[in-house]
């Protein structure tokens, strides 16, 4: 499997694409890129990104700004009885032409771009972003192109971008390594409760093990081993939030015999402490 080109539609008489949706029980879409930079954010749920070679959680109002052709997929369950929605624009980086990022009130923005190539998240934006991007997909006509400026004039000014991935996966790769890369988030997805040999994943992929650990260097930035904690800490930030299994179970169902271990990649990845993580998604509803 590869990323699918997605072809954005914009209506006749707009600019740019943006939607706000309800969604009914479960968000699933096909890995894919485009052209056009994304700014998506998801209330309601929690869920996984898979960003390039990275999976990551996400929570419920965490904002995102992605890259054109930065190939993601966000994937997610609402818990029973919720109600979710999520919101998207998607446009060129020079929908206003080339003038209009040459600037110099642009430049936050230009920076913002440029940045975005690694995807970014924001994961407590400014109340204001959301009251914007429902304006953003309300509006017509000029109004509709006030409140997108606003929207991203608000973004440009928010501290705490992080990035999602540690190293840019392109589509300017060549299509045989973004498939490769495909089947081995597959396998990871189906599969990070597992011991999982280096050896039997390089095999798969039709390498031996020592060009394998090259190539998977040479593409993400990474090495097996990070990428496959990623998984692992990506699902046990769902089960914190969604169950209320012990922390040991919660490292024991995410592949993890040892939970010293487990305590230090989450730290790792997350900042955070497992408990800690639990009790701000109890907070904050996601």
């Amino acid at each position: 499997m590869r990323a699918q080109l997605e072809r954005v539609e914009v209506k006749r008489g707009h600019s740019f694409f943006a939607a706000d949706y309800p969604i009914r029980r479960r968000l699933d879409h096909e890995y894919h890129h485009h052209p056009e930079l994304e700014i998506a954010l998801v209330v309601g749920m929690s869920g996984t990104l898979q960003c390039g070679a990275t999976t990551s959680s996400f929570r419920s109002g965490q904002l995102f700004l992605l890259g054109p052709n930065v190939p993601h997929r966000f994937t997610g369950t609402l818990p029973h009885g919720s109600a979710g929605r999520a919101f998207v624009v998607q446009l060129r980086p020079d929908w206003l032409g080339e003038r209009f990022l040459a600037l110099p009130e642009t430049f936050g923005f230009r920076d913002l771009v440029e940045r975005s190539r690694l995807g970014l998240s924001l994961r407590d934006p400014d109340s204001r972003i959301r009251r914007r991007l429902t304006a953003v997909t309300r509006a017509e006509g000029m109004s509709r192109l006030v409140h997108l400026l606003s929207l991203i004039a608000t973004m440009v000014e928010s501290p705490g971008w992080t990035e999602v991935t540690g190293a840019p996966l392109r589509m300017k790769r060549q299509t045989r390594d973004i498939s490769r890369i495909q089947t081995l988030q597959d396998t990871l997805r189906e599969r990070f409760r597992d011991q999982i040999e280096e050896a039997a994943i390089a095999e798969l992929l039709g390498f031996t093990r020592t060009s394998f650990c090259r190539w998977i260097r040479s593409v993400t930035g990474r090495t097996f081993t990070e990428i496959l904690n990623d998984h692992r800490i990506a699902n046990a930030v769902l089960l914190l939030q969604q169950t209320d299994l012990p922390v040991a179970r919660v490292a024991l169902e995410c592949g993890y015999g040892s939970l010293s271990h487990f305590y230090r990649e989450f730290r790792r990845r997350q900042k955070s402490d497992p408990s800690a993580v639990r009790r701000s998604s109890r907070l904050d509803g996601s």
